[in-house]
């Protein structure tokens, strides 16, 4: 087997981001296949990552989550020595190789500087390698609207996998000939953290879990969800992430990524808008609702991973919409073995796309 590398995003301040990376090197290397991920660190994460914050208790908490998320990276990741700082600086591999870009939302130019970033396409890499994707997201972005120019990034790879049933019907419409398969985030292709959970801050007590995604409006209606969940369930909300919410009890903002996974483990309930969160929350076969983002693209990857495991139940659709018969009880006996189908389709995809 040649040599694999992976490319996704993993130089930001996002949970779902790092662990997805993890997933996926930490389940290839399970089969017993030498894989790296490609440092790859493009100009417009260094600024979202060290851009200044407003205040000096954020600054203080992003300063905290820089040092975790680094160090986390560095043990965990199996990273490159070298770093790339464009994707054509990529070209400099030269033994014949295997690229797997994804998942996250590589694809969604919104996120890459407002434009395709023909790094996460592999443009540049020598013919030679052989290109695949895997779990790859466009996330709010619609691939067709840039057409013309992702059929010419698309055209040279010899697998693709991607992550929700809007970005497979787009790129069939750009390019009819390609196939693209929906697979489960890299996050599910394993089931056990424990090597990398810490538990030092995670509470005794039964707790409601709160993590959002977003800012603004998102923001606003997440607090509501959360706060009427807290009213019918009668326990108090731990919120993590990024932002503050008032209707949490405590708020906890400057967690390493270990930590996180620990919290949505350990918690009695969870409540979310983002799809790590979803997906971690059913990993763990956890109690959740799904608060869906104020924009409605925003929810595509979670609506994919919903109705692909008959969890349609846990998106509450809006306010007026959660109540205690919502609560519910998610019955894993029937849901676990959906993903595990789905899960084992993955991976086969996965190994047959770099032994093809």
């Amino acid at each position: 087997m040649k040599k694999i590398y992976t490319l996704t995003f993993h130089r930001v301040l996002n949970y779902g981001a790092v662990l997805q990376a993890y997933g996926l090197i930490k389940y290839l290397d399970s089969e017993g296949l030498n894989a790296e991920n490609l440092d790859y660190s493009p100009w417009y994460f260094l600024w979202q990552t060290y851009r200044p914050v407003k205040s000096l208790k954020g600054t203080i908490n992003k300063i905290k989550k820089i040092i975790h998320f680094r160090s986390f990276c560095r043990s965990h990741l199996n990273l490159t020595k070298s770093i790339f700082f464009t994707g054509r600086s990529l070209n400099t591999i030269n033994s014949p190789s295997i690229f797997i870009c994804g998942s996250d939302q590589i694809w969604n130019k919104n996120i890459t500087g407002n434009r395709l970033d023909s790094g996460f396409f592999l443009k540049n890499i020598k013919n030679h390698h052989r290109r695949v994707s895997y779990a790859a997201s466009a996330g709010s972005a619609r691939l067709i609207d840039d057409a013309d120019e992702a059929r010419e990034l698309l055209k040279k790879f010899q697998n693709i996998g991607v992550r929700e049933d809007l970005l497979a019907n787009d790129i069939i419409d750009i390019s009819p000939e390609l196939f693209p398969t929906v697979v489960v985030d890299p996050c599910l292709l394993i089931k056990d953290y424990s090597e990398i959970e810490i538990n030092c801050r995670v509470p005794s007590y039964k707790y409601i879990l709160s993590y959002v995604v977003g800012s603004g409006v998102t923001l606003e209606h997440f607090n509501d969800y959360i706060g009427k969940l807290k009213n019918i369930m009668n326990i108090p909300v731990v919120h993590i992430g990024s932002k503050g919410i008032d209707n949490a009890d405590i708020n906890i903002l400057d967690l390493a990524p270990g930590e996180w996974i620990s919290f949505i483990k350990n918690a009695d309930f969870v409540g979310t808008n983002s799809f790590h969160g979803t997906a971690f929350s059913i990993n763990f076969e956890k109690q959740f609702l799904f608060f869906p983002h104020y924009l409605p693209n925003l929810n595509s990857r979670q609506m994919t991973l919903l109705r692909s495991l008959g969890l349609m139940d846990r998106f509450v659709e809006d306010i007026i919409s959660l109540t205690h018969d919502r609560i519910g009880l998610v019955d894993y006996s029937i849901v676990s073995p959906k993903l595990e189908v789905l899960v084992a389709e993955s991976r086969d995809f996965l190994l047959k796309s770099l032994d093809s």
